[in-house]
C-alpha cells in the first residue's frame, strides 16, 4: 500500500504531512543502490487505490541464484515526505529465490553445412551426413535453460535425424522419398551416413538431400 506518516495514521487524515514517495533499493545507508536491471521493482501509487506494486522478475538478473537450490536477498522500500525530504524511513523485505528446473526445449539449432560427392555409375560411397549446429544463447534470457549448464552440466546434443526428415530435393517444400539407390543410415550419434549407389547411367547428374529442418530441434536426443 502506499506510504504513510504517523500523523495521517493517528489522525486519519491522508499526506497531511505532504505527499510520499517511494522507491525500492538494495540498501539502507542513504547510497540507494537500485536492483540490478530493475529485477525488483516499484511502481505507483494507484490514482484510485494509492497503492504501490512490489514487483519481482528473476529473468531480468540471472545472476541472482547460481547453482543454489534458493538464495535470499534483502531489498528497501524508501519513503520519503516529499516537502521534506529528510523525514524518511526504510522498510526491509526479504525475497526467496529458488533454483528453475532445467528445460532443455529452448536449445536452438542452426543450419549444418552442405557437403558435395562425387561417386561413379556402379560404385559406392558413404560421406558423413553434416549434422546442425547447437545454439545455446538463450541461456542468457532463460534461467530454466541456464540451469541445465550450472555445474558442469548441459543440454544433448548429439542423436540423429529421424529417417523420414532427410529427403531427396526434388525442388518441393517437402521433398520426396530417397531413390533405392540413396540410403540414410542413422546411429544415434553425431555420425551419421548416407550411402550412395548409383546402378547406371540414368543416376547420372547432380542430386541433392537435405533434412527437413529448422531451428526449434535438431537430431533426436
Amino acid at each position: 500500500m502506499a506510504p504513510t506518516n504517523s500523523f495521517s495514521t493517528t489522525q486519519g487524515v491522508a499526506d497531511r504531512c505532504g505527499k510520499m514517495t517511494a522507491a525500492v533499493y538494495t540498501n539502507n545507508d542513504g547510497t540507494d543502490t537500485i536492483p540490478n536491471n530493475n529485477w525488483a521493482k516499484l511502481t505507483g501509487p494507484d490514482s484510485t487505490t494509492g497503492k504501490y506494486v512490489l514487483t519481482i522478475d528473476t529473468t531480468a538478473d540471472l545472476t541472482l541464484i547460481a547453482n543454489e537450490a534458493s538464495v535470499t536477498k534483502t531489498i528497501y522500500i524508501k519513503t520519503v515526505v516529499s516537502s521534506y525530504n529528510t523525514q524518511k524511513q526504510y522498510s526491509v523485505f526479504t525475497v526467496t529465490i529458488n533454483a528453475a528446473t532445467c528445460d532443455c526445449t529452448a536449445l536452438q539449432w542452426t543450419s549444418p553445412s552442405s557437403t558435395a560427392v562425387a561417386v561413379l555409375v556402379a560404385a559406392t560411397s558413404s560421406p558423413t551426413f553434416p549434422l546442425p549446429t547447437a545454439d545455446t544463447s538463450a541461456r542468457t534470457t532463460n534461467a530454466a535453460f541456464d540451469k541445465c549448464y550450472l555445474g558442469g552440466g548441459s543440454c544433448a546434443t548429439t542423436g540423429s535425424f529421424p529417417a523420414a526428415s532427410v529427403v531427396y530435393d526434388d525442388g518441393t517444400s517437402n521433398g520426396a522419398s530417397l531413390p533405392s539407390w540413396m540410403t540414410y543410415t542413422s546411429t544415434a550419434t553425431t555420425t551419421h551416413t548416407i550411402t550412395l549407389a548409383p546402378v547406371d547411367g540414368t543416376q547420372r547428374g547432380i542430386h541433392k538431400i537435405r533434412v527437413i529442418f529448422d531451428s526449434t530441434y535438431g537430431p533426436n536426443p
